[in-house]
């Protein structure tokens, strides 16, 4: 059994989701593949991006 999913673009994000996906572009060039597919979940990538960021400060 696999799971499909949506991978998502600055301009196919859901609005909510838009601004998360420009600091990605922002912060590395690039959309990373998981950043693509959390745009589903906005609340759900706002949380990752704040751990990304507590343990990156953490090192």
């Amino acid at each position: 059994m696999s799971t499909e999913f949506t991978y998502y673009n600055a301009e196919t994000a859901p609005e909510e989701s838009k601004a998360l996906v420009e600091q990605s572009l922002k912060g590395f060039g690039m959309l990373p593949n998981l950043h693509a597919v959390l745009a589903e979940a906005p609340a759900t990538y706002e949380a990752y991006n704040c751990l990304s960021r507590t343990q990156h400060l953490a090192r």
